[in-house]
Order: C-alpha cells, then structure tokens, then sequence
C-alpha cells in the first residue's frame, strides 16, 4: 500500500498543470486542473492528520474513503461541522490554523471532489477473473482475440496493458461505436449492456491478465473540465443533450444523470447509451463525433463534475437558517442583527459564494471562542442548507448591483432580448440564430456569462450575432449586468 501511495503522490506532482482561475462577480467556474488542490493537502499540513488511502496520520478520518463526491458548497458544509474537533485537536498539538486564499479554498474544495473519480482513472481495482466472464458473456470475444484467443473481426486488446488509463478503451469504444454495432447487427449479437462494476472488472481484465510484454507505458493527463465544457458544445452534444435549468431537448438531461461514479462506470453509461444515439445521429444525418483521448478525458471529467457548482439556493429557506443557525445574534444585515461580527450586507466578502465560504473558514477559529464563552453550539449544516444560507446572504448586496445593472441592460442588450430576457426584443426578428431567452441561463456560472458579454457569443461557440461588449462595458459593468440576468424570472 505504502508503495501504491508513494507512486500516486508522485504521479500526482508529474501532471501538474498551469491553471487560470475566472472570477467576474460570482465568477467561480469549473476547474482547469483538479489536481492542483493536492498541493495544498501537504503545505497546510492536512496530511499530518489525515490519511489518504491509508497513509498519512492517524488522527482524522480518510480522506481518499470518505467520499466528497458533493457539491461544491455541501463540501465546504462538511469541512464546517468538523472544525470545533479539528480544531480541538490542533489546539492540544499547538497546531495554528491554516488560511486560505479564495483561489486556494477553491483547489481544495475541486481535489476532494475529484478524489474518488482520480483514483479510479489511475485504475480502479477491478476482479479480473469476473472481467474474463464478462468479456465472454458480453460476446466481445467474437470480434476481438485476447491471448491468442477470441475473433478476427476487429483488433486483438493484448496491447491494452500498456495504457496506464482506461480512458483510452473508453475512446476507442466510442469512436467505434457506429461500426461495432452495424457488426453486432449483421453478426445478430445484441448490444451489450453493462451493469454495475462489469465495465471496470472487463478493464481490470484487460489490464492485468495480458500477457503481452509491455515495451513502453502510455499516458495520459487527467481531465479538464473546462475544456470538456467547450467540447460538449462543440462536438454538437448539447444540440441532443441540456445541462442545469436549460429547456429539455431531444436527449434526457444530463445533470439530472448521476455521474458521480469511477470512471469505468461512467464509460459504462455512455456505452448502454450507445445504440439510441447511433440510431438518432443516423437519423439526422449527422456525423458521429469521435475523440482524442485528451478530448475523452476532458469530457468525462466534465460530466463528473456537473453537480459540482451549486445550483441557486432558496432564499426563504437561507433566510430561516440565519435565523435558527444563530448567525444573526453575531452578525447584521442592513443593519438588523447582531453588532460581533460584520454586518454581512456590507462586507466585500459576499462578492463570490466561495469567497463568503472562504472567509468562515478563515474565521472560524474566532467564531468557536465567542460561541463557547456565549455557552453556544456550533451550528452544523446537512443537505443544501450552506447553499441556502449563502444564496440569503449573497442577496442583499447583490439586489443593488442588480438595479445598476439593468440600466446597461436596457441600453444594450433589451433590443434583441427583450425587456424580460425572453430572447423576443425589436431587433430578435432579423436575426437568423433568435437570441436565447436569458431567464435560462441559471445553470451558467457567471465566468461563462462574463465572457460572452465581454468577447461576443463567438468566444464561446456561439452565434456571432451576440456582439462582443468589452469595449462599450466596463469589467463592473459587466458584472452588474449578470446580477441582472440573475432577477429574471423563469
């Protein structure tokens, strides 16, 4: 195990790669590169305490098994309810507690997201022998030989064993997809479906029983989410497939899917979906979009990560929770409430949701004092309660950049997508792409809106009749713009 760790650790530091955090308002976007948080594990001294996968300390619980495959905010909930024991423990270690930058809070928080998803990518243990099965009953031996066995149809997988990821099998059974099942049907073998842990015990097979000296290891940097969100868009999966609050198109919605799984198993889902896909890009006569094997592990980890920004919070809910949570005994709003802390309607740190989340970290030590000398419990949050809570408290500072921006709103952008955003202005009529109706933009981050305002809807892949307004807009003025979009009913 000791030897696994060391390898990981050191794989890990070889795919370290650049990364530019966007931040525009609540400007937070998915991650560039997910592995960058694991730094931060070693130099705020996490890895004293916590093990991962066995090594490290002793004192917390494992962080490669506890599972942070949560949202965003629900994560930065988890590290909140356990800060009175850890901070206890540091305490009697005299340990000070570790700080972090917002950007640095947001490496974190995307490492242990993508824990669970980047150790099976390395290569999930599988059971080989129950992988030999499924290759059998699977029918993939009719077409493929493995050890010298098998059909001649397609090509032999002994090589497979030096691809250090399974993302490269998963590519390859999607690039192929079309063909495989045209040989499937004249072959009259049925489609394979794969169930639970089949697709990563069919890997593990592939990968370890092979006999096949292998020369030369491939491999492959993990994904980027980002890139994946531009690939979705332009291979054409978003003409079939929606994502967040957008309207329902031809395919299901894919943040209503659980891909929140290993990797194998995501390729699995992909695969059982494979012949109805086929069918219907026939049908439309489109072409099959095929991938690299960096584009496949971009888009597979930016399925992984679609739950991973917070949708918006219920304000009513936030607002009730400020109450029984006991923030408004410290904290005011407007003026309401308690005079310990900042009033929270004032303060700069409202500007991001992560930033709030950031500086109660920061904070927290202080905080636990004033609550143990005012005889108070620390209150935890479960669920979306830490989402609600800030979505209540983003609220008042944001309603007055909101008003600010809708008179650029209506200068610039209500001519083509109308007053109430619905896409349905004066101009809307002459154009051939009609603009979007803005009140479903709510599954785009404001990164994401920020760049198509400044650099034009062709920066992102979109129409180019979405002019760039980088020039007519100020950075602020871009911001309050989004607050705006933000009002807009659904």
């Amino acid at each position: 195990m000791k030897k696994r760790m060391v390898s990981i650790i050191i794989y890990l530091t070889l795919l370290a790669l650049p990364i530019s955090t966007l931040w525009a308002g609540e400007a937070y976007t998915l991650p560039e590169n997910p592995l960058k948080g694991r730094e931060l594990l070693i130099t705020k001294g996490c890895l004293g305490c916590h093990p991962i996968l066995g090594e490290g300390g002793k004192i917390g619980p494992d962080l490669g098994k506890r599972g942070f495959n949560l949202s965003l905010l629900q994560v930065i909930g988890v590290l909140w309810n356990h800060v009175p024991t850890m901070a206890e423990k540091m305490s009697e270690r005299k340990i000070l507690w570790p700080h972090f930058t917002v950007s640095e809070m947001s490496d974190l928080v995307s490492f242990l997201y993508y824990m669970d998803y980047y150790f099976s990518y390395l290569g999930e243990p599988g059971n080989p022998s129950r992988g030999e099965r499924v290759f059998a009953e699977k029918r993939c031996v009719a077409c493929h030989a493995f050890q010298g066995t098998g059909g001649d149809i397609a090509p032999p997988l002994d090589q497979v064993r030096k691809y250090v990821s399974p993302i490269f099998i998963v590519q390859a059974m999607w690039n192929h997809g079309p063909e495989m099942s045209e040989m499937m049907e004249t072959l009259h073998i049925p489609a394979p479906q794969f169930q639970a842990n089949e697709m990563t015990d069919l890997i593990a097979y592939l990968r370890t029983v092979g006999t096949t000296d292998v020369q030369e290891r491939v491999y492959l940097p993990p994904g980027n989410p980002r890139a994946g969100e531009q690939l979705f868009s332009q291979k054409g999966c978003n003409n079939c497939h929606a994502v967040g609050k957008e309207r329902e198109k031809i395919g299901p919605n894919l943040s209503e899917k659980e891909y929140r799984r290993s990797l194998p198993q995501i390729a699995g889902i992909m695969w059982n979906h494979g012949p109805q896909m086929w069918q219907r890009v026939r049908e439309m006569k489109l072409e099959w979009p095929t991938f690299t094997a960096n584009e496949m592990a971009d888009l597979i980890t930016y399925l992984y990560f679609l739950r991973y920004l917070d949708q918006p919070g219920d304000r009513l809910a936030g607002q009730r929770l400020f109450q029984e949570k006991g923030c408004v005994e410290c904290h005011a709003l407007q003026g309401t409430g308690g005079k310990i802390g900042p009033d929270l309607a004032l303060s700069p740190v409202t500007s991001s949701s992560l930033e709030l989340a950031t500086a109660m970290w920061n904070h927290a030590p202080i905080m636990e004092k004033i609550l143990m000398e005012r005889e108070k419990e620390w209150p935890r949050f479960r669920d979306n309660e830490m989402r609600d809570l800030v979505e209540y408290i983003r609220s008042f500072p944001q309603q007055a950049i909101a008003d600010q921006g809708k008179k650029s709103f209506f200068r610039f952008c209500a001519s083509c997508h109308g007053a109430e955003g619905k896409g349905d202005g004066p101009a809307a009529e002459g154009l051939k792409v009609k603009p979007p109706d803005l009140r479903t933009t709510r599954s785009k981050d404001d990164a994401y809106l920020f760049q198509v305002i400044k650099e034009g809807g062709e920066a992102v892949g979109l129409s180019p009749a979405m002019l760039a307004w980088g020039e007519a807009l100020s950075d602020q003025q871009i911001k309050e713009v989004i607050a705006y979009i933000r009002t807009l009913g659904p």
